[in-house]
């Protein structure tokens, strides 16, 4: 299955407090990277679905299971990733390369005397 990129921002609740951020986690939001950015709580996803409709969808269900927190606004929405960027991205060094979708280049180790 896909994995789909897209930001939501929220209201209703502070990031900066940590049983927020943790119920946010426990209602299945463990795919996101929560922050601010002037004052505005969004979270980054990285979600595997069927479709970004699917995804999104699953996401601000999520969000909003929480008491209190809304998802007000979807934003940065990217392509999916395909099976063998995710793999490259995932490898220490090569995130950069699987982004722009190109094979990183083999460095044979320096030789010493």
């Amino acid at each position: 299955m896909p994995v789909f990129s897209f930001t939501l921002f929220v209201e209703g609740v502070d990031l900066r407090v940590d049983d927020q951020v943790d119920a946010l986690f426990e209602a299945g939001c463990g795919d996101a990277l929560v922050g601010l950015v002037d004052g505005a709580g969004r979270l980054d996803f990285d979600r595997e679905a069927a479709s970004l409709e699917e995804a999104v969808l699953s996401a601000v269900e999520d969000i909003e299971s929480v008491d209190g927190a809304k998802a007000v606004r979807v934003a940065d929405v990217g392509p999916a990733l395909t099976p063998a960027q995710r793999t490259a991205a995932a490898e220490p060094g090569r995130a950069f390369a699987a982004r722009r979708g190109v094979r990183p280049r083999q460095v044979a180790p320096l030789r010493t005397r």
